[in-house]
């Protein structure tokens, strides 16, 4: 009957309204950094980037971690990673000047096992890789002295082919972080890392993308022009591959 429908829907609204969450039912509601929900409604609200990485240095405050790292790079350009400056870092100063100056993305172990895993890795599993690297071996002491004994590294996909490593220091050893809090950290980081890309001034794309040389723009005028590439490269003066 029509009264059952009526009474169906207004039942059906009720659960939907309660289920979606007490911001709808509480006009004072604020979202909770600590539940991925939560999380979600306040990176959604953030307009800059310098606002994006005050909220991820929250977040990684209420994660326990002390310290952050975070480092974009396209497929490729892996092998040079010391010619590009890191996005974001909260890492001691002379820890950064280290791993930098000594070209240590390039031998280390663990952001190689980060950018080969699906999950987050922590420094302790590979202690004996480091172990076996001088330079490394001495950047994990660094690190130590400094009160960061451990901490979780990962990569995440912010578009195809562009690459965000992030990294975070622990003052205690990761073994008392749970699997939930893992997958937890993995998601946030990953909607940080999609929110910031999609932000006007991302630096995701200033840090990887190579300005054109003059020669590349010359081509692109001609291809605008309408020139063929035989055109092109007589008036270039080129050879056609």
């Amino acid at each position: 009957s029509l009264r059952q429908t009526q009474l169906y829907h207004m039942t059906f609204r009720c659960v939907v309204l309660k289920r979606r969450g007490p911001e709808l039912n509480n006009p004072d509601y604020m979202p909770d950094i600590k539940t991925i929900s939560g999380l979600s409604s306040l990176i959604a609200t953030r307009s800059s980037v310098a606002q994006l990485l005050s909220l991820f240095d929250e977040f990684v405050a209420d994660c326990g971690a002390v310290a952050s790292y975070a480092f974009a790079f396209a497929y490729g350009e892996y092998e040079e990673p010391a010619l590009l400056p890191p996005i974001h870092c909260t890492f001691p100063e002379s820890i950064l000047n280290f791993y930098n100056e000594n070209a240590c993305m390039a031998v280390d172990p663990i952001a190689r096992g980060a950018l080969a895993s699906s999950v987050p890795v922590t420094y302790n599993q590979f202690k004996k890789e480091y172990n076996e690297i001088p330079v490394m071996k001495d950047f994990l002491q660094q690190m130590a002295d400094h009160g960061i004994p451990d901490g979780i590294s990962m990569k995440v996909l912010t578009r195809p082919g562009r690459i965000l490593y992030v990294s975070m220091g622990f003052p205690y050893s990761t073994d008392k972080i749970s699997d939930y809090e893992f997958r937890r950290i993995r998601s946030a980081v990953e909607m940080f890392a999609r929110h910031g890309a999609s932000l006007p001034d991302n630096p995701i794309d200033q840090h990887i993308i190579k300005p054109l040389s003059a020669k590349e723009l010359e081509v692109i005028a001609h291809v605008a022009k309408g020139f063929s590439n035989k055109e092109i490269a007589r008036t270039m003066d080129l050879s056609v591959s």
